[in-house]
């Protein structure tokens, strides 16, 4: 039991859970769009995910890789630099435009994290922003990325549903917002920080009421996805109602965070059902 244990909190803390969700995020889009989905797209995405969110929460021990003593943070490093390494790999096979929607996403995701001054403050720092440079990143990455070797794959469909998973992403995210009420400094000024749980609540139904709205407008118009997206609306909506700040540990990390995975099931069995 204890082993088990042990495998499943590195499947959490090695971002391996995280980007699974990351590439759900990708397929559902190619889905929505009726699109043939692109396993190595999928499969840089997930490898990128991998690096860049361990990257950011294990920065610190990257000084001292020969010389961290804790295991689990050393395996940790090594499934980084194995996906750093097929990422460098399978990159070279994609499309040039790809790699190019690619970098920028990534270069925004450095900035996200590397000091802008003098302070050694990033951007996440900065008061009122983090959630969004992350809502951002995520839905740049999972609406433009699987259909970036296409001709013409920003337009209006796109960037409309390119703003429902923005909505989407924020809403997702503000259970953790919460959840590190007890452990963010004052300074960032997070939503549930300024305007406090009850308020940060109702902002969230707002949005998930911005997100049905929005999937009645994106091309093509398909009642599955209408019925999948209403689906996660209800989830989302019942997930903030019971949200509160002392979590359970895999509330946030595992339950919530695998709604795309969820989304995805959904959007299979529909599709397969009807």
């Amino acid at each position: 039991m204890r082993q088990l244990k042990s495998i499943f909190d590195f499947y959490i803390k090695s971002s391996l859970h995280l980007s699974i969700c990351v590439a759900a995020l990708l397929l559902i889009t190619t889905l929505r769009l009726e699109q043939e989905p692109d396993f190595l797209i999928l499969f840089c995405s997930f490898c990128a995910s991998i690096v860049v969110y361990n990257f950011i929460k294990y920065a610190s021990t990257l000084p001292y890789y020969f010389f961290v003593k804790n295991i689990s943070i050393k395996k940790i490093q090594f499934l980084s630099f194995v996906s750093g390494f097929f990422l460098l790999v399978t990159i070279f096979f994609l499309k040039f435009q790809t790699i190019l929607t690619g970098f920028f996403i990534f270069l925004f995701c450095v900035i996200y994290v590397i000091p802008v001054n003098r302070t050694k403050k990033n951007i996440r720092n900065y008061s009122r922003i983090k959630l969004f440079i992350v809502a951002f990143c995520w839905s740049s990455s999972s609406v433009f990325l699987p259909i970036s070797d296409q001709s013409s794959f920003i337009n209006i469909n796109t960037i409309t549903l390119f703003f429902q998973r923005f909505f989407f992403v924020i809403i997702y995210t503000l259970p953790f917002e919460i959840r590190d009420l007890k452990y963010d400094s004052i300074m960032l000024k997070t939503i549930p920080q300024v305007y406090g749980l009850k308020k940060t609540k109702y902002f969230s139904y707002i949005l998930i009421i911005l997100f049905l709205l929005i999937s009645l407008i994106i091309k093509p118009y398909n009642y599955i996805f209408i019925i999948s997206d209403f689906i996660i609306a209800m989830v989302l909506c019942y997930i903030i109602h019971i949200t509160q700040i002392n979590q359970n540990k895999y509330f946030a990390s595992f339950w919530i965070e695998g709604i795309p995975v969820f989304w995805l099931i959904i959007i299979l069995l529909l599709k397969f059902i009807v």
